[in-house]
């Protein structure tokens, strides 16, 4: 009743400037995000990169029906939760392991409870040529030659289900999430120096806190005679 009150150039004029601070906000909250991505590449530099292959990270997400599915990163409210995985990668043979994990939470992004498990399964089919450890040719005068680490193969997740999810639903009465993964892993070794993440993004279930999703992605593994040295 106030909003039809209004004259029609104020309430257009309000929904402007509450649009443009809304734009502002959300922009500030993207350099902040890329400034928190930087830190984290330039801290995980200093890991042995043995340690980075085997980690993955698999972020579950609430979808809004009337954002962009394909946004990069959701926003911090929409998160459902977290699990973090150590994978077994053998350099001399292919493996299956299924398990399920409790979501956890993230500080970090919001202070929330959140409750459910996930069901993953993985497969590691590594390639012949995976040397635990080569030395590359020293130079001249070099005292000891430079060890590098090697890796190849194609890993295989598949995304099975989750129970119990939090409902951040909250448009209707018998309302729930429309559920999503964000799958991230360190497939590719450093390229200048810099660690990056590949991230797939999985299909989206819509209003259930028990999604079937049964999808799969391969993600290609090739770190190739990195040298140990950047880590020093």
């Amino acid at each position: 009743l106030v909003i039809l009150a209004l004259p029609v150039g104020v309430i257009g004029g309000t929904f402007s400037q509450v649009w443009s601070e809304f734009d502002e906000e959300k922009r500030k909250s993207q350099i902040d995000k890329k400034r928190q991505m930087q830190f984290i590449t330039s801290a995980i530099q200093k890991l042995d990169p043995s340690t980075m292959t085997r980690l993955m990270l698999i972020e579950l997400w609430h979808e809004h029906p009337e954002l962009d599915p394909d946004i990069a990163r959701p926003e911090a409210s929409r998160f459902l939760g977290e699990v973090a995985i150590k994978l077994d990668l053998p350099r001399d043979q292919s493996i299956t392991r299924q398990m399920t994990l409790r979501v956890e939470g993230n500080s970090e992004l919001v202070e929330r409870n959140v409750t459910g498990k996930i069901t993953i399964r993985y497969t590691w089919t590594p390639q012949r040529n995976n040397d635990k450890e080569r030395r590359q040719p020293h130079c001249p005068g070099e005292k000891e030659q430079s060890k590098t680490f090697n890796l190849e193969g194609q890993l295989e997740v598949t995304l099975i289900e989750a129970s119990g999810l939090l409902n951040l639903d909250w448009s209707k009465r018998n309302g729930a999430s429309h559920p999503y993964c964000m799958v991230l892993c360190y497939p590719v070794s450093p390229g200048d120096d810099i660690l990056k993440p590949v991230v797939w993004r999985a299909p989206t279930k819509y209003k259930t806190p028990n999604p079937k999703w049964n999808a799969s992605h391969t993600f290609n593994f090739c770190w190739k005679n990195v040298s140990l040295s950047y880590l020093e």
